[in-house]
């Protein structure tokens, strides 16, 4: 009995197929690069806060579009600076692993960059060029090898939470009449908040960032005294919250927003040295639902 040898393909088809995979490599590649899920908490910001205030649809187009070309330039940026970094960390960036060179990530910061352009289109001005100007140089300050922001410890951490909530939610109000009286309070209970979570950032990265002289906080302080930092800014911005804004977010209820910031606070307290992934991610979670439900007070 005799198998009959499958017909050959066609030069076409093999040709297709391997350009089909290149095109889809370089699609990946280019996504690892932009990190589209660090926009989260500031697209949750965002969109809770203009859902609050009754944005137009318009401005929400634009600012979801703004918050991803931005968090994609600085992403970007950052890579192209802590490649050696990325590389002792064992971190499996694009350019870390040679899956991308230095070219293409300048090219796809450049992308970013006028797609921030593009969405003042969509944006309340002049505010939403004042913002979009902002966060975009914040992102330079702290990815710039001259300056290197991202080493000089909380500053660079209270400017990472400016970028994350308090410009979203100033974005999202822009085009109001005039700003909401709860606006101050919940900028900043979530400046305090956001500050505290984003000191855990740096934990996978304590090795690499001591041996590069990168001086995070962790690096600087220790795990114990971050952790205390941590806490405590977490449960000032707690204070904050109840003394400017009360226990009651709207309609949802006595003390709702509490409940996930106590829970972060709590889990900071208790953090380790080395948390698992899950820990960081259940950790990251309770600061985006806390930060949706303080921007849901501006109603």
């Amino acid at each position: 009995m005799t198998t009959e040898a499958a017909p050959p393909r066609s030069d076409f088809v093999v040709r297709s197929t391997a350009r089909l995979k290149r095109n889809a490599e370089a699609v990946n590649v280019v996504v690892e690069l932009i990190r589209p899920q660090l926009a989260r908490l500031p697209l949750v910001a965002f969109l809770a806060a203009g859902i609050a205030t009754d944005a137009e649809l318009k401005q929400l187009f634009g600012g979801v579009l703004v918050i991803l070309a931005s968090c994609g330039l600085a992403a970007t940026m950052n890579d192209i600076r802590d490649v050696d970094i990325d590389r002792r960390n064992n971190r499996m960036r694009p350019l870390a692993t040679g899956r991308a060179n230095v070219k293409m990530a300048w090219l796809v910061a450049a992308c970013c960059f006028a797609a921030i352009l593009i969405s003042q289109a969509f944006l309340q001005q002049p505010a939403g060029a004042f913002v979009s100007a902002g966060v975009a140089i914040a992102g330079w300050l702290y990815s710039s090898k001259r300056i290197q922001l991202q080493a000089r410890g909380l500053v660079a951490h209270v400017l990472l939470a400016g970028c994350y909530v308090a410009s979203p939610i100033a974005l999202a109000v822009a085009g109001l009449p005039a700003s909401p009286d709860r606006l101050p309070a919940v900028l900043a209970c979530v400046m305090f908040i956001t500050t505290g979570a984003l000191l855990t950032k740096d934990l996978k990265d304590e090795a690499g960032d001591r041996e590069f002289g990168k001086r995070t906080p962790l690096v600087r302080w220790g795990f114990k005294r971050m952790r205390t930092v941590a806490v405590v800014l977490v449960v000032f911005g707690i204070v904050v919250g109840v003394g400017g804004l009360g226990m009651g977010v709207g309609g949802l209820g006595m003390g709702v927003w509490l409940i996930p910031t106590t829970a972060l606070a709590l889990m900071l307290a208790v953090l380790q040295s080395n948390p698992s992934t899950k820990a960081l991610f259940t950790l990251r979670t309770a600061l985006v639902v806390a930060v949706a439900l303080l921007a849901l007070n501006l109603a």
